[in-house]
């Protein structure tokens, strides 16, 4: 499948990164960003198969029309540090572009939430009769993606993630 990049108003897309794009930021950011056309661009687009499936439903505002293949652009909004946003958010390129890398690497890019050791544990007692109940509450965060859930924090409604709570 090739690579459409979603320029604001493109049929069909399913990326929102382009592979130059892409080559940009990752060498921006040092990072090895290495493979054939083919394996680049199937990685941009389940990067944003993923973005879109794991966030999508966080994202600020609505769709700018019911054609658009993909969650962005979006109605013009304002995300929560009050920036105006129009077209395709830096902030979604980016994490776009290290969740393509996960997935060059090897990593799961559709995991689930994850639990951590937050177990608490409450015991209740009257005279010789006591009770004991433990809780495990999930974190928020997708293991693996808190650089990919910080660069997405601005543009999500709510509290998504444990680098929010901070």
């Amino acid at each position: 499948m090739p690579l459409i990049v979603e320029t604001g108003n493109t049929a069909n897309a399913n990326s929102y990164v382009s592979l130059d794009e892409a080559a940009a930021y990752h060498a921006s950011m040092q990072n090895d960003w290495a493979g054939d056309q083919a394996e680049l661009e199937a990685a941009l687009i389940i990067a944003t198969k993923s973005i879109d499936t794991l966030y999508g439903a966080k994202f600020m505002s609505v769709i700018k029309s019911q054609e658009q293949s993909l969650l962005f652009p979006r109605v013009t909004f304002r995300d929560r540090t009050g920036r105006v946003i129009t077209g395709i958010p830096a902030a979604l390129k980016n994490a776009v572009c290290e969740v393509a890398l996960m997935n060059l690497n090897g990593e799961d890019v559709f995991p689930g939430v994850e639990t951590s050791d937050n177990l608490k544990s409450q015991t209740v007692g009257l005279g010789d009769l006591t009770k004991t109940v433990e809780y495990r509450k999930p974190t928020g965060a997708r293991k693996g993606f808190a650089r990919v859930e910080t660069e997405l924090a601005s543009l999500l409604r709510g509290d998504t993630s444990w680098r929010m709570k901070l």
